[in-house]
């Protein structure tokens, strides 16, 4: 994983900044409509999340979501450094601040 500015776990849009999250841009809800878990899958194969933390969500602490959020974003950020090389990380953080 790449050090620099905090960055936005999803998009900007539909956002609720959480108490500890650090200028972490998070959505309400890491769901994107295509749940698993109501099939009998432990792990969701749209948000990646587990099965009690879907349906515990809106009970959540904001500690614990954002617990949540991090662990999603370092997996994201683990399947993303499969594929792409960052060789100049100016030039990327450059460009992202556009």
């Amino acid at each position: 994983m790449c050090e620099g500015p905090p960055r936005a776990l999803f998009s900007a849009r539909d956002t609720l900044a959480l108490p500890g999250a650090e200028g972490l841009i998070v959505r309400q809800t890491p769901c994107i409509g295509i749940c698993s878990t109501t099939y009998g899958d432990l792990i969701c194969r749209g948000c990646k999340r587990f099965a009690h933390e879907v349906t515990g969500w809106n009970g959540y602490a904001d500690a614990q979501r954002t617990a949540v959020w991090r662990r999603l974003r370092d997996l994201r950020d683990a399947a993303v450094a499969e594929f792409l090389v960052i060789e100049n990380e100016a030039v990327l953080f450059e460009a992202a601040a556009r």
